[in-house]
């Protein structure tokens, strides 16, 4: 199940994520100092 959940605690920053089960799907922080970036997230593995 997909659920949106949201954090504004701070008047000057908003957070959004999208959350499927358990997993983080989507990240989004709006703040009203910096321009808006919106980009992936990725998980992976680093060897050597």
């Amino acid at each position: 199940m997909k659920r949106m959940l949201f954090n504004a605690t701070q008047a000057e920053e908003l957070r959004v994520a999208i959350v499927d089960g358990q997993k983080l799907v989507d990240l989004d922080i709006e703040s009203s100092s910096k321009e808006q970036r919106k980009s992936n997230i990725y998980k992976g593995v680093i060897t050597r």
